[in-house]
């Protein structure tokens, strides 16, 4: 797309320019008007690059100090903004306003834990991906060399210091505008009488949200949650998911006078305040015609040396903000009663409000890391799936499809506790199990095991099983137990113990261990470099009296018995796929797939399924 000439904002520190993203999609870019230190604001950019892979924060594609010592950011603008919505369709539906308020509380709090705060959080500032998928956009705010003056609005409070709590404060006020609310203080935000009015519970809302909401609108800033608490008390509640039926807002009571995320959103912020004179402020970078377009291929318009700087490049790290929030809160969360599907699985009555979020490390990309002392950044991960009820999961397979009740079905019996960990990395956990079938008595020559794995849904609260399972073995004295672990080596994937062949004989079996993680979708098997189908499929290498075929060649080897699978490899990348048969096998099981040893390039083994019409 062309860069137009003119921004599309300008305001006393920066200016805004609509400029296409890596892959021609929109992107917003904003130049500083003055030269900065440029070590301390690449210290904040490589920072907040880094933090911007959290799901609910908006992706920054590029951010850095120009030649000139100007600063300058390249962030996603695809989307539409909560202003827009609110303004087209009218107030959002409850289960998906709670959850975004949730959600965006989980972002927040990465921000806060790495000693940053967003400072302008409001309708105009939450942007839905193409997912539909709240984000956090507007960080620039907060850059050095980059930030706006301060401005009170009906958004933000009126905190004396601004910190972590005033952020808080504005997601709260953000939220019950977008519920339907009106702001009591929204008719003049400077207003402290107004400000200490209590807003009021909403038609179809639990009040159980109004009240946490209004803690967090406490014009005390020591009296509001912390965005953690916020976040988890608010992922407790069950929520009903019906449409709200009240008009579409007019613009003057969403907009703020603020840099514009995107550019639908340019009339809206117009409408709602006074845009902040320009008096006296240089001219906008570059100073003749207009910055380069976001590149699509090429070296990056702002390098950094081997990728997002870990922060601090040099000097003194950004400050780290005290807690705003006191350790004994005047507000209590009140208990939700538990609600189980037969279904589903949904969230229970969560004992601990803070241990539903959990912090996991981001490794730095910068070779130069290993030395350096400052802590890498943290990012906030949803750990709602420990509430879940796994006595009442689905589990979902090819065969015989069940659901537990009291961790008991005429199937299946789940089997030691479960594991977590962020197997599809969405950023929240996720769960895994080890599943028996008994048969249908002790003797019974066809009882088996097998992993189910549980992707969790924040926004109905629900473990939903994955179709296939994560391997499978035999019961028999013979073999070794399945169990599960997280290795810390590999925290993303699930370490499944299992026999190292899978046949009942008086032969001696012994363990070996597999990684499981989720991609695109499926449970695979992650080792050696490779992903592969997680079905036992080496130990036939070692078989004797069994049909063999080398079918490379004939169909690309899935990580599924399904049409619908992703391909495991492709033909350049592996030598040969020899399935291994006895004559007798019936061509129906298994869906009708046969899987088979794969051998890849570099000498390693994996596992694929084709279909048994290329085998015999």
């Amino acid at each position: 797309m062309t860069t137009p000439a003119s921004p599309l904002h300008s305001d006393d520190a920066a200016a805004s320019y609509p400029v296409s993203g890596p892959d021609g999609s929109p992107a917003m870019q904003i130049v500083g008007h003055r030269f900065t230190d440029p070590a301390g604001f690449d210290a904040w950019a490589g920072l907040v690059r880094q933090l911007s892979a959290h799901p609910n924060i908006a992706t920054i594609f590029q951010a850095g100090s120009g030649s000139d010592g100007r600063p300058s950011m390249v962030v996603d603008a695809g989307g539409s903004t909560l202003s827009e919505r609110l303004c087209h369709t009218g107030p959002l539906a409850v289960g998906e306003g709670v959850t975004n308020a949730s959600l965006l509380a989980l972002a927040l709090d990465t921000l806060h834990q790495n000693g940053l705060r967003h400072g302008a959080v409001s309708p105009s500032t939450v942007l839905f991906n193409g997912f539909g998928h709240p984000q956090l956009a507007g960080l620039d705010g907060q850059a050095p060399g980059m930030a706006p003056p301060s401005a009170v609005s009906r958004f933000n409070p009126l905190d004396p210091v601004p910190g972590p709590a005033s952020d808080v404060y504005a997601l709260a006020a953000t939220s019950y505008l977008a519920l339907g609310g009106q702001l009591p203080f929204a008719v003049d935000p400077h207003n402290p009488a107004l400000r200490n009015q209590s807003i009021l519970d909403l038609p179809g809302v639990p009040q159980q949200v109004t009240g946490l909401l209004r803690a967090a609108l406490n014009p005390d800033p020591n009296g509001r949650p912390s965005a953690a608490q916020l976040h988890a008390e608010l992922a407790t509640i069950e929520l009903p998911h019906v449409p709200t039926a009240a008009p579409a807002l007019p613009a003057e009571a969403v907009g703020i006078a603020i840099r514009p995320v995107t550019t639908g959103v340019v009339e809206i912020n117009r409408a709602g305040g006074t845009p902040r004179p320009v008096s006296g402020a240089p001219a906008p970078f570059p100073t003749s015609g207009a910055p380069a377009p976001y590149p699509t291929s090429g070296a990056p318009m702002y390098p950094t040396s081997g990728g997002p700087a870990a922060f601090p490049v040099t000097g003194p790290p950004a400050p780290q903000y005290a807690p705003q929030f006191a350790p004994q809160q005047p507000w209590a969360p009140q208990p939700v009663p538990q609600k189980k599907s037969s279904v589903g699985i949904v969230l229970g009555v969560s004992a601990l409000a803070l241990a539903v979020v959990v912090t996991v490390v981001i490794v730095a990309v910068n070779a130069g890391k290993k030395d350096d002392p400052t802590p890498d950044p943290v990012i906030a991960v949803d750990e709602g799936i420990k509430q879940v009820d796994l006595d009442n999961a689905d589990v979902s397979l090819l065969q015989e499809p069940g659901t537990l009740s009291n961790g008991e079905s005429g199937l299946y019996s789940l089997s030691g506790e479960p594991v977590y960990a962020d197997v599809d990395g969405d950023n929240d956990l996720d769960a895994a199990a080890v599943i028996e079938n008994a048969g249908d008595s002790a003797e019974d020559l066809d009882a088996w095991e097998f992993v189910q794995v549980w992707l969790y849904e924040p926004s109905s609260k629900r473990a939903e099983p994955l179709y296939f399972e994560a391997t499978w073995q035999w019961t028999c004295s013979e073999l070794p137990t399945l169990s599960l672990d997280v290795d810390a080596a590999l925290p993303n994937h699930f370490e499944v113990t299992r026999a190292d062949a899978n046949w009942c004989d008086d032969g001696f079996h012994s363990s070996e261990q597999i990684h499981v993680e989720v991609k695109d979708g499926e449970v695979v098997q992650y080792d050696d470099g490779h992903y592969s189908a997680v079905v036992n499929c080496r130990d036939d290498v070692n078989s004797t009296g069994l049909e063999t075929k080398d079918v490379y060649g004939l169909s690309d080897p899935l990580f599924h018995p399904d049409s619908s699978s992703k391909v495991v490899a492709q033909d350049s990348e592996f030598t040969k796929m020899v399935v291994y048969y006895a004559k007798d096998t019936s061509t129906d099981i298994n869906n009708g797939y046969a899987y088979g040893v794969i051998s890849f390039t570099d000498g390693t083994l994996g596992c694929g399924w084709v279909p048994w019409d290329v085998v015999v």
